[in-house]
């Protein structure tokens, strides 16, 4: 596959799809539930939990950053 853009990434969310993913050597989980769960492996803390995917890409914030922001640097682990 050519280069994981942003833009499929958001498509793939809608389309239900969940990711593990790192940033900065910190890896991270979105899957779905009631809602869309946005976890932290590196926090011992309840995922985040957003209303849908338009409410994950607006609020979901790694160090202030949203996902959009910090593409570039997020590495796709796997897509389920």
């Amino acid at each position: 596959m050519d280069e994981y853009t942003f833009q499929i990434f958001t498509e793939d969310l809608k389309i239900g799809r969940e990711f593990n993913f790192s940033y900065k050597n910190k890896k991270y989980f979105i899957s779905r539930g009631k809602g869309v769960w946005f976890l932290s492996y590196d926090k011992e803390k309840e995922p985040f939990t957003f209303k849908d995917v338009e409410d994950l890409l607006t609020n979901a914030r790694i160090e202030g950053a949203k996902l959009e922001d910090i593409w570039d640097e997020v590495e796709v682990t796997s897509i389920f």
